[in-house]
């Protein structure tokens, strides 16, 4: 019988091995998906933030890419489009029109 208990005993420390190591793999990947998804949302409001603060200094000779489809996607179109328009806008007053 003492072989049965080092078996269960052996087989629990396997259990709790494989716990742990799964824990660490969950833990890292957690904070990694949270790392791109935190990125993939400050990178493009931070360009937002840029072409913004230029468009209020008088430049509006800014570029403004728009690539995703997403929230930060619609208001770099938004800009976009604000920028173009004040363009037209500065355009017009400065010809006469």
């Amino acid at each position: 019988m003492p072989a049965q208990g080092e078996t269960v005993t052996h087989l629990a420390q396997i259990a709790e091995q494989t716990i742990i190591v799964v824990t660490i793999v969950a833990i890292v990947a957690a904070v990694m998906l949270a790392f791109f998804i935190t990125r993939s949302i400050t990178v493009p409001l931070s360009f937002a933030v840029s072409a913004t603060e230029a468009v209020a200094r008088g430049d509006l000779t800014q570029q403004i890419n728009t690539h995703g489809k997403d929230e930060t996607g619609r208001l770099l179109r938004a800009l976009s489009e604000m920028n173009a328009s004040l363009l037209r806008v500065v355009g017009h007053v400065r010809t006469g029109c």
